[in-house]
């Protein structure tokens, strides 16, 4: 059987929707924009180049609070997104092995369809649009293969996935140093 090719349709009525969508997102992150830059001009945000910088700027923090990915770790992989790709044909691999049917592709597409939905939910209740992994996969097996074998499968999927994750991660330079003198002052 040829691979199953599954095209979103925005459709004459849903366009209004997307578009609404679509301009919310735009004008939250104009908002946002013109809150860094109030702050910027007042002085309270300031840019670091290179990460040993901070340190002098932290002396008098009770928290101190990093941006994991490309500023203590950096993936090296490129782009990022290739990791999906590999937990996919892990899964494929896996399902078919099994006796499902399952390409590599309908699985990355319905994680991404779960995905974005998952984020799109989240945006309209006004909530980080940040979403769990753990979540997309579950959504994804259940769509596939049914409760059963999303309730059974998504952990050592998830397992498998941060694994390949992991695999692909390095420290940062500097940032073991950094943080060992954060911690030395408390």
């Amino acid at each position: 059987c040829p691979p199953l090719t599954i095209t979103p349709n925005i459709g004459n009525s849903g366009w209004r929707a997307h578009l609404a969508t679509t301009a919310a997102y735009s004008f939250r992150q104009l908002l946002r924009t013109a809150a860094w830059a109030k702050d910027s001009l007042a002085g309270e945000v300031r840019t670091i180049r290179k990460l040993p910088d901070i340190e002098p700027l932290c002396a008098d923090a009770d928290v101190i609070s990093f941006d994991v990915f490309d500023t203590l770790l950096y993936r090296t992989i490129e782009p990022p997104n290739y990791l999906k790709r590999l937990a996919a044909d892990y899964a494929f691999d896996c399902y078919t092995k099994r006796g499902y049917y399952l390409t590599a592709d309908l699985f990355l597409y319905l994680r991404d369809e779960s995905e974005q939905r998952q984020r799109r939910i989240a945006q309209s209740r006004g909530w980080d649009t940040e979403c769990k992994v753990s979540e997309v996969i579950y959504e994804v097996l259940y769509r596939l293969f049914g409760r059963e074998v999303a309730e059974s499968e998504t952990a050592p999927l998830l397992d498998q996935e941060l694994k390949i994750e992991i695999d692909h991660l390095r420290v940062a330079e500097g940032v073991e140093d950094l943080l060992q003198s954060l911690k030395s002052q408390g």
